[in-house]
C-alpha cells in the first residue's frame, strides 16, 4: 500500500451520544463519490477539529468490507490513483468426521 497524509475537517462530522467526532478507518476521503482521493487507513478523532490521517492512495482493498458501499464514481476515482478492488472470497472448509 502507499499512504499519503491528509488533513481530515471536522466540518461534516456529525457527534456522537458523547460529543465525539469520530471518522472510521475504510471511510471514501474527501468523499464517497467523483471526488475521492483515498481511503482512511485509521480511524480519525476530529473531535477538537481537523486532524492529521493516514490516506490510502494505492493498494488492494476488499471492496465489501469497506464501512459503506462504494459509489461507482468513488470507485472509477481511487482506480485511476492505483487502488484496486477486490470480492471476499468465501472460505470452504471440510467437514470434520467426529468419531465417538
Amino acid at each position: 500500500i502507499v499512504l499519503k497524509t491528509c488533513t481530515v475537517s471536522a466540518e461534516s462530522v456529525t457527534a456522537d451520544g458523547r460529543g465525539n467526532k469520530m471518522v472510521k478507518a475504510g471511510t471514501i476521503w474527501p468523499a464517497n463519490n467523483g471526488t475521492a482521493k483515498g481511503i482512511l487507513y485509521h480511524d480519525v478523532d476530529v473531535t477538537e477539529g481537523g486532524h492529521e490521517a493516514s490516506l490510502m492512495v494505492a493498494g488492494r482493498v476488499f471492496k465489501d468490507m469497506l464501512p459503506v458501499e462504494l459509489d461507482t464514481e468513488a470507485q472509477t476515482a481511487l482506480e485511476a490513483i492505483g487502488i484496486k478492488f477486490f470480492e471476499t472470497q468465501a472460505v470452504v472448509r471440510p467437514a470434520l468426521d467426529v468419531v465417538s
